[in-house]
């Protein structure tokens, strides 16, 4: 575990998000217990959820929401994207429409991943000025919507009118995600955190306008859940557990609505991700030692040549 002295809005204190201890800060350069201080850079793929882990860290820091990450009307418009820096951290989001590679998508907002995984990536990197040092990616309530949405507002004739998903869907997802992961290891460079997060279950409703109104929501979405653990694990990425980590709470106390976790939930997620992101560094230099650092450094580097014509 790490432990850390942290300044948020000029008072200095332990942070106190989460149970365990954080590595973020705003105002200075995050000062660890072995003494080194250093700027981190959190990119975020997914939807309204990690849109709000962003925010929520925004507002505590700094006490505003997001800046634009992007000059899309449409994303300005719905707030898909965004970026916060403090001179210790940097989160940002960028919104991919789900695990189709090539819709339809929910509300027809073509956002498909693969081109929005290197967008963001570009346009966090001439933000920030250097690649984000970790990467949460995650997919499943959008897939739902959508399917819910391209039939009409209704589950009859979609794979959701099914407890089960039936085995071409859930093959078919798994070969998408699998590209979506693989084309995200591949844009980002050596050394870079990847982490997939599951989905927590959301509240069934009966409002015919929502997909909440699935009436195997919660089949669904651990389905999902279950099918992205598995390609996330076996391409070697880390796990963060919505649905286990929801599923002992209240909804009341954890849910803004029906779908949406309060900020108290989403700083503990990014107070777990960034211990991880501790971990999986100081794992990487047990493991090179000097060797890794030159490495990794050469690889940003690299990775920053190669990209340079793209970051405008």
């Amino acid at each position: 575990m790490v432990s850390l002295r942290v300044t948020i809005a000029a008072d200095a204190s332990t942070c106190g998000f989460g149970t365990l201890p954080g590595v973020w800060a705003a105002g200075a350069p995050v000062e660890r217990s072995d003494g080194i201080q250093q700027h981190l850079g959190i990119l975020f793929f997914g939807d309204s959820i990690d849109y709000r882990i962003a925010r929520s860290f925004c507002n505590a820091a700094l006490g505003h929401g997001l800046e634009h990450m992007s000059d899309d009307a449409i994303a300005i418009e719905h707030n898909l994207t965004g970026i916060c820096q403090t001179p210790s951290l940097t989160v940002a989001k960028q919104h991919i429409s789900s695990a189709s590679l090539d819709g339809p998508y929910w509300w027809d907002m073509e956002f498909p991943p693969l081109p929005s995984i290197t967008k963001g990536i570009e346009a966090f990197t001439t933000a920030d000025g250097a690649p984000p040092d970790a990467v949460m990616i995650a997919t499943n309530f959008w897939d739902i919507a959508g399917m819910f949405f391209h039939g009409g507002k209704q589950f009859e004739g979609t794979p959701l009118e099914h407890r089960m998903f039936s085995k071409e869907f859930s093959n078919s997802w798994i070969h998408n995600f699998t590209t979506i992961l693989t084309h995200l290891q591949e844009s980002v460079p050596e050394g870079t955190l990847l982490v997939y997060h599951t989905e927590h279950i959301p509240v069934q409703t009966t409002d015919p306008e929502k997909w909440e109104t699935d009436a195997f929501l919660y089949q669904h979405v651990a389905q999902l859940n279950a099918a992205g653990r598995h390609v996330a694990e076996n391409l070697g990425f880390q796990v963060i557990n919505f649905e286990a980590m929801a599923a002992q709470l209240p909804k009341d106390d954890m849910l803004d609505d029906i779908t949406h976790p309060k900020p108290d939930f989403l700083l503990q997620v990014l107070n777990m991700l960034l211990n991880m992101e501790h971990e999986h560094r100081r794992q990487l230099h047990r493991q090179g030692s000097l060797q890794h650092q030159q490495t990794r450094m050469t690889g940003r580097v690299r990775w920053l040549q190669n990209h340079h014509g793209h970051l405008g």
